[in-house]
């Protein structure tokens, strides 16, 4: 929020005044959603298909295991680029995250039409109508009896679905999901939305990091307490980044 009128009750405002306009909110303006990046991405993914030269992720052969992946090597200069960029901007999501989990907040609807991203770039996560805190001082690694099926089916964790007790983990099993659509440039569970209850997931190439794979995989586990906290996720993914650096 960049800005807002100083009256307390906003009904009574507009009442006295007999102006719509005596109670309002400035938001910050964001021109883009992170559904538009990952369809922009995906444009460019085709563009960079077509040049002849061009080796792709999923044109690799074989699996990548190691820490100091091969994989990057056989990228062209351009696909090494998208994929820094559309890793800096999970990063940007993974840390707002990683703030709200601090402040106990369990955001409860990540998606990428929840994303935005500013003038400059930046990401904003927006629309905490969903959105639940914790008491003060909360082990993060304690569930409770929250609502369930709160969110977005799609994204929602199986437990949330189920309508069994969950904590921010909750939102590191629908990062998890976000995080595979930004680099597949695919929504998952195209055909099922509410897949993640009967233990479906996405398809991991092969060909993507192992590093990468193995934290995708642990954060979409049906089990909590293999679920990493999305703080674990942050350094996954600024090692990887830091990997692509020349």
């Amino acid at each position: 929020m960049v800005a807002a009128s100083e009256h307390k009750d906003p009904i009574e405002a507009i009442l006295q005044s007999k102006r719509i306009d005596a109670c309002f909110l400035i938001l910050e303006y964001l021109p883009e959603t992170l559904q538009d990046r990952i369809q922009s991405w995906k444009k460019r993914r085709l563009e960079l298909a077509k040049r002849d030269k061009t080796v792709s992720w999923n044109l690799i052969r074989g699996p990548h295991n190691n820490r100091n992946d091969t994989a990057f090597s056989l990228l062209s200069q351009a696909d090494k680029d998208l994929f820094a960029q559309q890793l800096i901007v999970a990063l940007e999501v993974a840390s707002a995250l990683e703030y709200l989990h601090s402040q106990r907040v369990i955001f409860r609807d990540l998606k990428p039409s929840n994303v935005g991203l500013d003038l400059k770039g930046s990401v904003k996560i927006y629309d905490f109508g969903l959105a639940t805190q914790l008491a003060n001082k909360v082990d993060l690694d304690t569930t409770h009896s929250l609502p369930g099926r709160v969110g977005t089916t799609r994204y929602m964790a199986p437990e949330v679905l189920r309508n069994e007790p969950y904590n921010v983990k909750a939102d590191v099993f629908s990062f998890s999901l976000l995080l595979w659509e930004m680099i597949a440039l695919e929504r998952p569970h195209e055909n099922m939305p509410g897949a993640a209850v009967y233990g479906d997931r996405p398809s991991i190439p092969k060909s993507w990091p192992g590093q990468f794979r193995c934290v995708l995989k642990r954060g979409w586990s049906e089990n909590l307490s293999e679920r990493p906290h999305i703080r674990d996720m942050t350094k996954v993914l600024l090692d990887l980044l830091q990997q692509m650096q020349p």
